[in-house]
């Protein structure tokens, strides 16, 4: 060893003050070490409750708001029902009374044609001639009418 090096003696009871307080900082860490421990786990059950809670709440949410949408499309399907059952009614309605109006076009046609076969049959019945021609020429214009009016009762508009 140097000269300038000075060693200090260390005596026996020095390292047992020095082993008690190091003894005396282990057990307080250990202590602060349980203390931050007990801490941690208080937040974590805070949380792990605080999470459940709203695990919950989530869960009624979204068990409220499917049962109203259930309750939705059932009111709409029931509508769309109605609706239909109601657009149904009308339309067989409509069918029956466009039945009624082409059976009463029918008929006057029927009528109308009846007349002109009895003024043909007339006219042919008194001889023929000038006069039974001009006939013939009424009765076709008659006729013409009548195939105009069908059709156009047909269209369904004039």
């Amino acid at each position: 060893m140097s000269p300038s090096v000075r060693l200090h003696q260390v005596t026996h009871g020095d390292l047992l003050e020095l082993r008690t307080q190091l003894v005396a900082l282990r057990a307080d860490l250990v202590e602060r070490m349980d203390k931050e421990a007990s801490r941690i786990d208080g937040l974590f059950a805070e949380h792990d409750v605080r999470y459940g809670q709203r695990f919950d709440a989530q869960e009624r949410a979204l068990n409220a708001a499917l049962a109203a949408a259930e309750k939705t499309v059932n009111a709409a399907l029931a509508a769309t029902k109605e609706s239909n059952a109601a657009a149904q009614a009308a339309a067989d309605k409509a069918v029956q009374k466009a039945e009624v109006a082409n059976e009463q076009r029918f008929g006057a046609i029927i009528e109308k044609l009846d007349a002109v076969r009895a003024e043909v049959s007339l006219i042919s019945n008194t001889g023929a001639g000038l006069k039974a021609g001009w006939q013939y020429a009424i009765a076709a214009l008659a006729a013409a009418s009548i195939l105009y009016n069908l059709f156009v009762a047909m269209r369904g508009h004039p």
